[in-house]
């Protein structure tokens, strides 16, 4: 994940647009995505994101060897999110 940028909104404004079945499915991808489009500080609690982070393949040890790095940033995210919020 890079760092946040008005691109980034975009995608997101447009997997909100034209994904919103399987944002309804996926409740915890969902829920962020909105999050993170709005001006709503985010919870952080790294063990409950982890929790619900790990039923998707990019978090998932077994599946990348990057599953980690991928929670540390996605983590990050969620904090720069808070910081411009405030």
């Amino acid at each position: 994940m890079s760092p946040y940028s008005t691109e980034k909104v975009d995608l997101m404004n447009i997997c909100e647009a034209m994904y919103p079945r399987e944002l309804e499915k996926e409740e915890s991808v969902g829920r962020f995505l909105k999050k993170l489009l709005s001006y709503e500080i985010i919870p952080t609690e790294e063990r409950k994101v982890e929790e619900q982070m790990l039923q998707y393949e990019p978090f998932k040890a077994i599946m990348t060897t990057n599953a980690k790095s991928h929670l540390l940033e996605f983590l990050k995210q969620l904090v720069q999110h808070n910081i411009r919020v405030i």
